[in-house]
């Protein structure tokens, strides 16, 4: 539209073609762009404007003039996360007492939970706060009630009825909420009720925390639009700074410190870490981090976090190649859909999907199984609204909840057939016309300049609702392609006919179908962004391939060939791949046979026999009934012909009395201490040791035939709930010992805990009572603290001479090495034996 750009371009100053990209944007105006473009925090609106908000100023400001405990419970999620730490650090700037809990997805599930309440009520909090929670968690904040607590709400999800029954409820959703910007993220209602609180006490809002709001919103992928995106910009500029250690080192990590900063350094790269940990660990170590000011310790929970971040994406990639594998692919797309269901990890199930129906633009459904149940995730493909076609299946389902393109999901396994029935149907009725892709406007690779790729950058912050710019390239062709990034990424540079010279290309997205679909021989068309590259010092326009299609009329026929479809020059179907039966789970393979194999091959030695997953009882008669036919040189040894080890004496109790005569029972503790000379001719392992090396160091295995593997996934699951009571990390250490020094400091250096082991666990944080007591132990032994134990009460007083400052090395203490290396050896017992074929358990075992 050259005319009207034209015209807004000589009143606002901008290029024309600036100037089209604010008109395809709903900017027509000099009123709206300056409405758009503005940068002054005196723009934002008034926190007054929000309902309740000046009541939970009041509540708050009275906690802190009485010195009371104020708790802050939040998400597991980046906003969630963001929201708790900027109220925690609001709250701690004007000296308050501030305690925060996040809940485990696993574990505590989504929402307000009444453990947190419980936490709060023990550690004698008087004013319970949610942040980006509690609008549907009525019936906890009632039980937070009946426990003597004060509770603020504060949230922006939608409200259904009357709301939580909070003494504030802070929701731009509600039905009566005047406030012009109802797409806050959480984290940014809870900081307009910080403001409050601070206006109240007549201290300038804190505008240096809105680096967590503006985080929180892009993150949360909130519309870009109105106060969302002034807010964005001063919290943008904010992290830019790179004055907060939290954000430099989760800069550093991402590899995005050193370059502009802008949304999608947030949406792609920084974001997404933080909501790893949320999805594969504790979110509360992202929380440690967010309101972490020594930048040594911000530096390494970073890399705690990129740890847990390579484990998302690598779980991620696991269940989508583990569901590819077995995916029919063509009876997928007959029924529409994608289903699976398995033992898959709670919190990648959501992005396994996503990946999965991005694939093969079907909506995916993905659900763990457990016990009676089927909960999971699922995400739309184009044109399909998830939600609608969750809702006409309601009545099979146990609950549900989400929007249009993505949603979560449960429902009973003996309900699947009829579920998977109806939600075929119920999607083909909800089907919308799919808006054709976006593009601002055709380009010539001789336009690009690099004063117009700079101009881009006033767009900023781009997302929702403000979509990054987009152009169109017709006939382009590739040369000096390479790969990057192990062959994930595509750089090179693109030409086009008529026009002079080349452009420097990445492709990311867009990098496996371009490669799927050989399209780099061929003559494209493309759509891409634009940026600025200042690799080698020297500032150059880059283009970002999003889109691309071949420029021939054959792009059908290769995109049917892909999928292994036959088709004639008319577009109809000649053949299609043959549907190969799909299963829920697969099945282990047996390596060396059944109970009447071994017999075969008892002149064999040191055979390892791979039987993990069957059936203990039933696989231990198969052995004594072969055996029974079989000479063995320890025959005369009666009952030691064949040693059963367990993990606990809890494991001895399964077995029936006829076998207990038969075969010798042993805890793995029993077992090491026997004398060399009880050797068995078969030992059956029906639970994981510690630590394989010791098996053969220990000489323990000398005179054994056969040893066989049986490793049930309960087995594997009682030894880690056994680790889990006494393993402690050095982040676990870091934050008990964060936790228990300021709370120790806030009561003049000491407190007496009346019952050590209920209380000391809520205070530290840390799961289990026995983890506590180690903790405890191992700051005793370091001098940290000084531990005065009486009948009923432990005195602990914090060192005078300023232990809370100092760097602290767990590694000097010897209880914490030993935990250490035990939790080691578990881990690479387990991770040689489930990564393993039979054949390569020669690391431990000498098979002849």
């Amino acid at each position: 539209e050259s005319e009207r750009a034209g015209l807004l371009a000589s009143k606002i100053k901008r290029s024309p073609r600036f100037a089209q990209l604010l008109l395809n944007r709903g900017i027509d105006t000099p009123a709206k762009y300056l409405r758009w473009n503005l940068n002054s925090a005196s723009a934002l609106y008034s926190p007054s404007s929000l309902p309740d908000a000046d009541i939970a100023a009041e509540l708050l400001e009275a906690a802190i003039a009485n010195g009371q405990l104020i708790f802050v419970c939040g998400d597991y999620d980046a906003d969630g996360i963001c929201a708790t730490a900027l109220f925690v650090r609001g709250l701690r700037a004007l000296n308050a007492l501030a305690e925060y809990a996040l809940p485990v997805r696993g574990r505590d599930g989504y929402g307000l939970n009444r453990n947190e309440i419980d936490l709060a009520a023990d550690l004698g909090a008087s004013l319970l706060v949610t942040v980006d929670c509690g609008s549907s968690n009525g019936d906890v904040v009632a039980y937070a009630h009946a426990k003597g607590l004060k509770v603020i709400v504060t949230d922006h999800h939608k409200v259904s009825g009357d709301g939580p029954g909070a003494d504030a409820f802070v929701n731009p959703q509600r039905s009566d909420s005047n406030y012009p910007e109802a797409g806050l993220c959480g984290a940014a209602v809870a900081w307009k009720v910080l403001a409050a609180l601070y206006l109240r006490l007549g201290k300038a809002a804190p505008l240096d925390l809105l680096d967590y709001a503006s985080f929180a919103t892009i993150t949360d992928m909130m519309q870009l639009t109105g106060e969302n995106r002034l807010l964005c910009r001063l919290g943008l500029a904010e992290i830019e700074a790179w004055r907060r250690p939290c954000f430099r080192a989760l800069g550093d990590i991402s590899g995005v410190r050193g370059r502009p900063l802008n949304s999608k350094s947030v949406s792609f790269f920084m974001g997404p870490r933080i909501n790893a940990v949320g999805r594969v660990n504790d979110p509360r170590y992202c929380a440690e981090l967010l309101l972490c000011d020594d930048p040594i310790r911000c530096q390494q929970l970073a890399q705690f976090v990129e740890e847990c971040n390579l484990l998302r994406r690598r779980l991620q990639s696991e269940m989508a190649d583990t569901i590819c594998a077995r995916l029919n692919i063509a009876e997928a797309r007959q029924k529409g859909f994608i289903f699976e269901a398995g033992d898959f990890h709670t919190g990648v199930v959501g992005i396994a999907a996503g990946m999965l129906a991005s694939d093969y633009n079907l909506p995916c459904l993905i659900g763990r199984l457990d016990g009676n149940y089927i909960t999971g995730s699922g995400r739309s493909a184009a044109g399909l609204d998830l939600h609608a076609a969750l809702s006409d299946c309601a009545d099979c389902l146990v609950n549900f909840g989400g929007h249009a393109s993505a949603a979560g999901f449960c429902l009973c396994r003996d309900n699947l057939p009829a579920f998977l029935d109806r939600f075929g149907a119920a999607l083909e009725k909800h089907r919308f016309p799919v808006p054709p892709l976006p593009v601002d406007y055709e380009l010539k690779l001789n336009e690009l300049t690099l004063g117009f790729a700079k101009e881009l950058r006033d767009l900023e912050p781009t997302g929702q609702g403000m979509p990054s710019p987009c152009f169109l390239f017709k006939g382009v062709s590739f040369t000096d392609i390479r790969s990057i990034k192990d062959g994930k990424y595509l750089t090179g540079s693109l030409r086009q006919s008529g026009v002079s010279g080349k452009v420097k290309m990445t492709a990311f997205a867009s990098a496996d179908d371009i490669k799927r679909f050989e399209l780099l021989s061929r003559v494209c068309d493309v759509v891409a962004s634009l940026e600025v590259d200042s690799f080698g010092g020297t500032d150059k326009v880059c283009v970002n391939i999003d889109y691309m299609v071949a420029a021939d009329a054959e792009q059908l026929r290769m995109l049917d060939a892909a999928e292994g479809i036959v088709s004639d020059s008319c577009g109809q179907v000649i053949s299609e791949p043959k549907p190969e039966a799909g299963t829920l789970g697969a099945s282990k393979t047996a390596c060396d046979g059944s109970a009447g194999e071994i017999a075969a091959k008892s002149t064999v030695k040191h055979t390892v026999v791979d039987k993990r997953g069957t059936d203990a009882i039933a696989y231990v008669r198969e052995v004594i009934e072969a055996n029974a036919s079989r000479p063995s040189a320890l025959q005369q040894r009666g009952a030691d012909r064949l040693g059963v080890i367990v993990a606990f004496d809890s494991g001895l109790k399964q077995f029936p009395a006829d076998l207990k005569a038969q075969v010798a029972l042993l805890t793995w503790k029993q077992w090491f201490g026997l004398e060399k000379h009880r050797s068995f001719s078969d030992v059956l392992l029906l639970d994981p040791p510690l630590d394989l090396e010791q098996m053969r160091s220990k000489g323990i295995l000398d005179g054994t035939e056969r040893l066989h593997l049986l490793f049930a996934p309960e087995g594997w699951n009682a030894v880690a709930k056994h680790m889990s009571l006494w393993r402690l990390t050095a982040t676990d250490m870091d934050h008990a010992w964060a936790r228990l020094s300021r709370w120790l400091s806030n009561h003049g250096g000491t407190y007496v805990f009346n019952t050590q082991d209920a209380q000391l666990r809520l205070l530290c944080d840390l799961p289990g009572n026995r983890q506590v007591s180690l903790a405890i132990a191992i700051m005793a032994e370091l001098g940290l603290i000084a531990v005065e134990k009486a009948e009923l009460t432990n005195r602990l007083t914090l060192e005078a001479d300023g232990a809370a400052g100092r760097e602290i090395s767990w590694g000097c203490s010897l209880t914490f090495s030993r935990m250490g290396k035990w939790l080691a050896s578990f881990k690479d017992t387990r991770r040689s034996l489930e990564n393993c074929k039979t054949a390569d358990i020669s690391l431990f075992w000498r098979t002849v």
